[in-house]
């Protein structure tokens, strides 16, 4: 169970079981209540409590002391302090007086009680709140303490409490910039922002008070426009042994020297004092490298097998030099003409100095039928930082023109008849991905020609250049003269992109002597004399005695008298029909 003794009255009464052990002396926690007592069980009630003594405290800003420290104050100065005493019982608390003792270091401000802007008199209202004013003066560095004797009457009589006040003399804030006294932002690009971050330590025994910085001028600058600058770090209390950052950026407009300096007033715990920090800068036009024939450079369509050189021309636009330069960024199938550095026939070395130009030849030499995208690089250094240059680069390889000709692996004109003419189409198509060009048929043995006796053949429609994935034509004669097999070679000669190439396709046939019908019961065959009305039928044999076919067999010539059997040939128990082979036989009736 517990209550809070500051609402209860004089006449109130608190259980008998309760026995309220309260420490006495003025310098306690402040707002008393039963949840801070200490119920002591082992003993007894002696009677009832009909009165509750309700202690008073000291504190600072509201915070109860009992030991006050004031901290560390610079050697020689001063700092004040105020001290507020509440009363936190229902009883006034009178005859207040107060003792610092004689030192004189830690003491009342002005020297007596309540101090030179304190508040407090001889006495203090219940709930009232009042302050005296504490100053300490150490005369050295040192640790120093003194006690605060506090003499006053309550509901008690007369009565005192202690309070202890301790604090540090110490040397004055010292501080100090992590560059000083000049820090030097080397040479930068005009255009450039170049960052630099300043540290601010307080070397010094006391804080650094009051700090309000002033500078630097254009083209310095905090970062972001304003103290201690983006991602800076002091503010306007440095304390002892601390270290805080300033970040500035140096960004300058034009070419040359700037000069400039940035400064922090701060108190020092005894006056007023001032910190430093020069800056310094040259601003350049920095080496600017290209390289021509932007943005992507492309070799185009190249020949597995080949290699194709491009000389790129690499120009400095800037002020100054452009050193420290080195290629990277290519590999094969691109590589410098002859394996290094700036390629056979190429100028460029390892610097190039301002508003010229070199040159650097790259060979491209692909091995696969893909596109291949690199880029080449050039890093350099820009007269203020390292910096590259770079220049995309494509080609495609593709495969050489590779023409093919039809009816593999031989065109075969099967038996002809000796003094006839026949021809044959075949068909050429590029298969390579390169066109090919210089096309021409050579001559071919006889009895094959070209139709008409030149490439591509009469009726042909090939000529010099076919693109990839083209067709054309060419027509080949056969006339055989003599019995017997006879065959040649059609050659077609091209350009496939890289050397010259031919494509062949074998031809033959066979020479035969040309069909030849007889016709059996010759020279006349004679049905004799027959009587007027009567009907006598004849079956003739016809034999094809010639080497090749006959075709678009038809017999004509017979009279009204004299037809076929059945009226059409070759007659009712005929067999021939419209071809014969060669040494077979047929007949009509």
């Amino acid at each position: 169970m517990a209550r809070d003794l500051n609402n209860l009255s004089k006449a109130s009464k608190l259980p008998q079981n309760f026995i309220v052990t309260i420490k006495r002396g003025l310098l306690l926690l402040s707002a008393f209540s039963l949840n801070a007592c200490v119920a002591n069980q082992n003993e007894k009630p002696k009677s009832p409590v009909t009165q509750v003594r309700i202690e008073y405290s000291l504190s600072l800003g509201g915070v109860p002391l009992t030991t006050f420290d004031l901290g560390k104050v610079a050697a020689t100065g001063t700092k004040d302090y105020d001290v507020y005493v509440a009363n936190k019982g229902p009883i006034a608390i009178t005859a207040i007086n107060t003792d610092f003792g004689t030192a004189g270091i830690i003491g009342f401000r002005g020297g007596v009680y309540p101090g030179a802007t304190g508040d407090c008199t001889a006495s203090l209202a219940p709930g009232a709140t009042c302050h005296v004013a504490v100053r300490f003066a150490p005369p050295a560095v040192g640790t120093y303490s003194q006690i605060l004797t506090v003499n006053y009457t309550g509901d008690f009589g007369k009565d005192s409490s202690l309070v202890t006040f301790t604090g540090q003399g110490a040397g004055p804030a010292i501080l100090a910039t992590s560059d000083s006294p000049t820090f030097n932002y080397g040479l930068a690009a005009v255009g450039d922002v170049v960052d630099h971050t300043f540290s601010i330590s307080n070397i010094g025994g006391v804080d650094a008070t009051a700090i309000v910085p002033s500078g630097p001028s254009a083209p310095y600058t905090y970062k972001g426009g304003a103290f201690p600058g983006t991602g800076g770090t002091c503010s306007n209390v440095l304390a002892s042994s601390a270290v805080c950052t300033v970040v500035m950026s140096y960004s300058p407009v034009g070419t040359g020297t700037f000069n400039s300096s940035f400064q922090l007033a701060y108190n020092d715990g005894l006056a007023a004092q001032l910190v430093n920090e020069n800056v310094t800068g040259t601003a350049i036009v920095a080496a600017l490298l290209t390289i021509s024939d932007g943005p992507t450079y492309d070799f185009g369509l190249q020949l597995i097998g080949s290699t194709v050189d491009k000389t790129f021309t690499v120009s400095n636009s800037g002020g100054v030099n452009a050193t420290l330069v080195v290629p990277s960024g290519i590999a094969a199938p691109y590589q410098f003409k002859g394996g290094t550095f700036p390629g056979i026939g190429g100028t460029c070395g390892a610097s190039l100095a301002p508003v010229t130009s070199c040159t650097l030849v790259v060979s491209y030499a692909p091995t696969a039928a893909v596109i291949s995208s690199q880029t080449l690089r050039l890093d350099y250094n820009d007269g203020t930082k390292s910096t590259n240059t770079l220049r995309p680069i494509t080609g495609t390889g593709e495969t050489p023109a590779n023409l093919a000709i039809s009816n593999s692996p031989v065109y075969s004109f099967g038996i002809r008849p000796i003094g006839g003419v026949f021809t044959a189409t075949l068909l050429v198509v590029n298969g390579g991905q390169y066109p090919a060009t210089a096309m021409a048929g050579t001559v071919l043995a006889a009895p094959f020609t070209f139709n008409g006796g030149a490439y591509p053949g009469a009726g042909g429609t090939c000529a010099t250049t076919l693109v990839s994935g083209a067709s054309c034509t060419m027509v080949i004669r056969f006339t055989p003269t003599v019995l017997g097999p006879a065959s040649s070679t059609v050659n077609l000669s091209f350009f496939d992109g890289l050397v010259t190439q031919t494509a062949s396709r074998a031809v033959d046939g066979t020479g035969v002597t040309p069909g030849n019908l007889t016709i059996s019961n010759g020279p006349t065959y004679d049905f004799g004399n027959r009587p007027l009305g009567s009907a006598l039928s004849k079956i003739l044999t016809l034999t094809n005695t010639g080497g090749y076919n006959v075709s678009a067999m038809s017999l004509s010539g017979l009279s009204a008298d004299i037809r076929y059997v059945g009226g059409s040939y070759p007659g009712t128990s005929g067999t021939c029909a419209v071809a014969l082979s060669p040494l077979a036989t047929c007949t009509v009736e």
